[in-house]
């Protein structure tokens, strides 16, 4: 209460000051509280005890304002002789009550003043005194039961295992829990702020969710972080007002390893990757990206063929995401990756008792998994001629039969295969059947390996840069010309696979903000200069290199190892070359 008066009392002394009164507030028991006299009535009010601390009940000094008001609860004016004590009877006094947000008296405020200067609207204003002091009484109590409701919230949403975030209407962070802080590595100050400033730039799958309109469950979800990069089930659902207007969003990360095994599909139940995230300029690879798309735009099976590296699996997500099935589940299975003998039963699933140790009501497929969607079968020329029997018989019939069991099962699946191998010669040397490939060849599409795209390389390097750089925290912001020359020479028997790993493993060493010939593997350096001898171009690469190594520094026996060369033929060649 005197927490809440002191305010009122000085606006009122402020206002009131060429008066000579005072305002003073008392408790239930008629003891003055708090007084604020104006300088004119500061000598009376002593005179009167009109002091902290004295009692002011009828019994203590008779009849008064202050004292009646303890009795009564009710606003009381006393006018001159109407006070019991003589020595006030040329005071007027105005009091009033003041009650908590329960209606409970609990003191009140008192307006005295010179008979011949008081105020005739003096009861009023001491009644508006007392409302306002009841009014702020009320909202300190409800925003402390405020608090201490949000208090239990958070202290509960922050014993929930699961990572939460809530952000509002305008994008504003407004709620994040330990263990969201946790697993993203942000600092304990992150309310206010936004995610895209919080996260790195790669994380645009996550910000479509966080700053989208549309809710998600248990949408699978990559997170870039100073950590690296790690996948989590993402579910969203709208925060809303009383009137029912969205007023923000609530978002809540579970981990891929500690999601609900029914929720976990195998190989991820959704496509994580979209055609307009794939880079290339290169005339053929274009060609090839047209292709596909047309791919995605009929419900026919796919066969995509190419190198390790190229880019296969990538392709088959974004045929998924273009397609009519983006909202349907994309499974992925290595059949190389599952022994022969258990690759129909991962596929097809099993029965009850189909075998010993068979899971009770039998399990589930990849077939029946991806009904709806799409089933991505990579190195499908792996698998063995009796699977591909089985598999032609889904094909054509569009239903399955689990090992073990009698019932057929209809499933609407989208195939979409892919090897490494030359699918023509397998067929002639009988290791794959004729009549499976032309079921899966509807769409046969080759990708391009990266040797054949070179111009590609820097931009592919630029995106891998992005990527990682942002991921790991670092800011590379320039690649040295010669980089670029070496990389751009070398064949990439690993094609995009190789080329993003070399990046991967430079932005990770470097020290700087420039990506230079030191970083470059020592294997990609030894196939550069191998032949430098014989070649006037590699010769006149291989001394550019050195002279750049040389001049950040590096030590001379180091350059040697990067080179694969012996110190003789090194400083021999320092020697040709007039570096010494």
């Amino acid at each position: 209460m005197i927490q809440s008066a002191k305010p009122v009392m000085d606006h009122f002394c402020d206002f009131n000051a060429a008066r000579r009164s005072l305002v003073c507030l008392f408790s239930r028991e008629g003891a003055l509280l708090e007084v604020r006299a104006n300088a004119g009535y500061q000598k009376p009010a002593q005179s009167f005890r009109l002091l902290s601390g004295a009692v002011w009940t009828e019994e203590t000094v008779g009849a008064n304002a202050i004292g009646l008001v303890v009795t009564l609860q009710k606003p009381v004016r006393f006018f001159g002789p109407q006070h019991y004590m003589r020595a006030y009877h040329g005071e007027t006094a105005c009091a009033a009550p003041i009650f908590d947000a329960r209606r409970r008296f609990i003191g009140g405020i008192a307006l005295i003043a010179s008979s011949y200067s008081a105020d005739p609207h003096g009861l009023g204003m001491t009644v508006s005194m007392a409302r306002a002091i009841e009014s702020d009484i009320k909202k300190t109590e409800e925003l402390e039961k405020s608090r201490t409701a949000a208090s239990y919230h958070q202290a509960v949403l922050h014993a929930v295992p699961d990572a939460m975030i809530a952000v509002g209407e305008d994008g504003l962070i407004t709620f994040i829990n330990a263990t969201a802080r946790k697993l993203l590595r942000l600092d304990p100050h992150t309310e206010g702020g936004r995610m895209r400033d919080l996260l790195y730039a790669g994380n645009a799958a996550l910000f479509r969710i966080v700053e989208g309109e549309k809710t998600v469950a248990d949408q699978p979800v990559r997170i870039a972080s100073s950590s690296g990069f790690n996948d989590f089930f993402v579910t969203s659902s709208h925060i809303r007002s009383a009137s029912g207007k969205t007023v923000g969003k609530m978002i809540l990360l579970k981990e891929a390893e500690a999601a609900p095994k029914a929720t976990v599909r195998p190989g991820g139940a959704k496509a994580l990757f979209h055609f307009n995230e794939i880079c290339g300029q290169n005339n053929r690879f274009v060609r090839t990206l047209h292709h596909l798309q047309l791919a995605a735009k009929s419900d026919s099976n796919v066969l995509l063929l190419g190198e390790s590296g190229t880019g296969k699996d990538v392709f088959a997500q974004a045929i998924h995401s273009g397609g009519t099935r983006k909202n349907g589940p994309y499974i992925a299975i290595n059949c190389a990756s599952i022994p022969r003998d258990l690759i129909a039963n991962e596929l097809f699933g099993h029965s009850e008792g189909a075998f010993t140790g068979s899971r009770r009501g039998g399990n589930t497929g990849k077939f029946e998994a991806a009904d709806g969607g799409t089933l991505f079968l990579d190195e499908i020329a792996e698998t063995s001629l009796e699977f591909q029997a089985a598999l032609l018989r889904v094909v054509e019939e569009k239903a399955i039969v689990r090992v073990g069991g009698t019932s057929v099962r209809p499933v609407d699946v989208r195939i979409i295969a892919a090897t490494n191998k030359n699918i023509l010669e397998e067929i002639r040397k009988g290791n794959f059947r004729s009549d499976l490939y032309y079921r899966l060849n509807v769409f046969t599409i080759e990708m391009t390996p990266l040797r054949d795209r070179k111009d590609d390389i820097p931009l592919l390097i630029d995106n891998f840069i992005k990527k990682y750089g942002g991921a790991t925290g670092r800011n590379i912001t320039r690649i040295s010309d010669s980089v670029l020359r070496i990389l751009s020479s070398y064949p990439w028997p690993g094609n995009i696979r190789e080329l993003q790993n070399v990046i991967e493993r430079m932005i990770n060493v470097a020290q700087g903000e420039e990506l230079s010939a030191d970083l470059i593997p020592d294997e990609i350096l030894h196939w550069q200069y191998q032949d430098g001898g014989s070649d006037p171009s590699a010769t006149a690469r291989e001394k550019e290199a050195i002279m750049q190594m040389m001049g950040i520094g590096i030590p001379r026996n180091k350059i040697a190892q990067k080179m694969n060369m012996a110190r003789s033929t090194f400083y021999r060649k320092l020697k040709g070359y007039g570096l010494n």
